[in-house]
């Protein structure tokens, strides 16, 4: 089941959406409306992703419905924050093209002057910390910095084998919180000191989605899972233990059916649905999963048993935005793996 989207978002206040480049959005006032792209995602994290157009590049918050690499065009609102301009309240995310070329420039070692960085501009730094996760925050003391302290924005990969170490980080300047008591990056690459990185995938298996997600109501897309021995696998729930979830996606032209893994919580078989408008168009019951339980990062195995294929009647001859929801008395259900198949 489930998807294969690219995504389309409702919302929106209604007025004059101006089209701008990534530079007219940063220049353009506070709470306007804007179309900004195409643009190029050189970064990209669980809580929102950086573009770059012509030099000028631009945060993206409360969205990460691309890849590194995406060509987008994106809808939004102009915001601010820590001083520095930023997308807000996003309604649409178009991915024109994927698996395009990310060259980054030479980065500026920012470790010996932490406590004194300053910047108003997304500016490429790298910087050695010791790295200390709690809960979502993941923060780095950096050795002679007594007034600033590095932070992550949540990165998408399981840094867990890295907790309590010595890291290089490198990445964009964000910008800065709690009156300039911590300085936050959207991270491109995460080493130990003896090199090590965040795990890879470990096998064969492809768990990966080309498909694009958006959150509603008791949906998440934040996720990583270990499935069948394969690291970092994005995993997108839908529901909690007493509400539905649903998401809204857009099944791309071309599509000719949608495969899919997944698995309901722990003890409690549910099911997901798809709908065109208010007309169901596909039902499936998913087996709980043992290692679908507590929160992220989750430990799950699966079989061919857990692998599903929505197919169309006809090859779609345009977009269609569909809605992705759980169903029944159980309402909690883990999916990966969703491809748009042509």
């Amino acid at each position: 089941m489930v998807n294969a989207y690219i995504l389309s978002f409702e919302g929106g206040s209604g007025g004059t959406v101006q089209e701008v480049s990534v530079a007219g959005a940063i220049a353009a006032e506070k709470d306007t409306e804007l179309k900004v792209g195409p643009a190029l995602v050189v970064a990209a994290a669980s809580a929102g992703f950086l573009i770059e157009q012509d030099g000028a590049r631009l945060y993206v918050y409360g969205s990460n419905t691309v890849a590194v690499g995406d060509n987008v065009t994106v809808t939004a609102t102009r915001g601010e924050y820590g001083g520095v301009a930023q997308l807000t309240n996003v309604t649409d995310v178009t991915v024109n093209s994927k698996g395009n070329t990310v060259s980054y420039p030479t980065a500026k070692d920012i470790t010996s002057s932490f406590d004194s960085y300053k910047s108003d501009t997304r500016e490429y730094v790298t910087f050695k910390g010791t790295l200390n996760i709690s809960g979502n925050y993941f923060n780095l003391n950096v050795e002679g910095a007594t007034a600033v302290t590095g932070a992550l924005v949540k990165p998408n990969e399981d840094l867990s084998s890295l907790n309590g170490k010595v890291v290089t980080v490198t990445g964009y300047f964000l910008y800065f919180a709690s009156n300039g008591k911590y300085l936050y990056v959207i991270a491109t690459e995460i080493k130990g000191e003896g090199g090590e990185t965040p795990p890879g995938p470990g096998g064969d298996e492809d768990f990966s989605s080309n498909v694009t997600w958006t959150n509603g109501a008791n949906a998440y897309d934040d996720g990583v899972a270990t499935v069948n021995g394969v690291a970092n696998v994005k995993v997108y729930k839908l529901g909690t233990s007493s509400k539905v979830g649903t998401a809204t996606v857009v099944i791309p032209k071309g599509t000719k059916s949608v495969s899919f893994y997944g698995v309901s919580w722990k003890g409690k078989p549910a099911s997901v649905q798809v709908l065109l408008g208010e007309t169901p168009l596909y039902t499936q019951a998913l087996a709980a999963n043992e290692g679908a339980a507590n929160s992220s990062p989750y430990t799950i195995t699966v079989t061919d048993s857990d692998h599903y294929t929505m197919a169309l009647p006809e090859t779609l001859t345009e977009d269609v935005t569909v809605t992705v929801t759980t169903t029944g008395t159980n309402t909690r259900v883990i999916l990966f793996g969703i491809k748009a198949e042509k």
